[in-house]
């Protein structure tokens, strides 16, 4: 985050636990999270929210050294993945990327690295290779356990505004997060009535026992927005991303947002 450009305006754009999101090689000797110390792991972009969280719960939750892992970049099935920002990291971490022309996928294959993190399934893993699997073989159970033990549902985008725009429009902030609000929440209802009505718009079957089960879980309002409903995220990813050497400084998480939101 570019605190100096940016003022984020307290709105969550989307959220998604990562728990199913780190793949192995079957043979690489890794059976627990600690066995990723030390370990060749690759990612699209170190800086990606998807790394920062997944890091995060590593060190917080299973107690990794993170920071001593040799981290490789590269796009997951394609080609010419980069960072998007230059990386300012500390010449003790090992982060580079791999050789042009170079995936993830491929590289988990030939033995160049022995795990990945990432959105999207290596291709192996997706066409079913025996040699890849998952680090949590029940990701669901875990991110369910995580969640219940930490209340803290991951966070990936936020809506920002540019500080110069913000500064001719003071109002825009909160405007901005109270219609956001109230999309969601024209949204909500009309899912809500779908599924009372036995009509869904997808072609899931049980899709009414997954929103329940979602409720259940995560409260009244799962996909809550604000800062004040979120402060246990916001502050988490502040805290990491000192510690991930992604910031310069642990910011609080007042400087980030717009402060006509900070009460939402």
């Amino acid at each position: 985050m570019t605190a100096s450009v940016r003022c984020w305006t307290g709105g969550s754009r989307w959220r998604a636990f990562r728990h199913g999101c780190i793949y192995l090689r079957r043979d690489a000797g890794i059976e627990a999270p600690r066995d990723l110390e030390g370990r060749r792991v690759g990612i699209p972009e170190y800086q990606m929210t998807l790394g920062l969280w997944l890091r995060g719960i590593l060190a917080d939750d299973h107690g990794v050294a993170v920071n001593g892992i040799a981290w490789r970049t590269a796009g997951t099935n394609a080609a010419g993945r980069k960072e998007r920002l230059p990386l300012e990291l500390p010449p003790s971490m090992d982060v580079r990327p791999l050789p042009e022309g170079a995936t993830l996928n491929t590289a988990l294959l030939a033995g160049e690295i022995d795990a990945i993190f990432s959105p999207t399934p290596p291709a192996a893993f997706a066409a079913g290779d025996p040699r890849v699997t998952r680090l949590f073989p029940d990701p669901r159970a875990a991110a369910e356990d995580y969640v219940r033990r930490t209340g803290l549902f991951p966070i990936m985008h936020v809506i920002g505004v540019r500080r110069d725009v913000l500064a001719g429009a003071p109002a825009i902030g909160r405007a901005l997060f109270d219609a956001f609000l109230a999309a969601q929440r024209m949204a909500e209802r009309e899912w809500e009535t779908t599924l009372a009505a036995s009509s869904p718009a997808t072609m899931l079957p049980f899709l009414a026992e997954e929103w329940a089960a979602m409720h259940a879980l995560l409260g009244a309002d799962p996909w809550r927005q604000g800062v004040m409903a979120n402060r246990g995220e916001l502050e988490a990813v502040c805290r990491w991303s000192a510690a991930q050497h992604l910031a310069r400084r642990r910011l609080a998480v007042e400087e980030l947002f717009d402060s006509a939101t900070l009460d939402t």
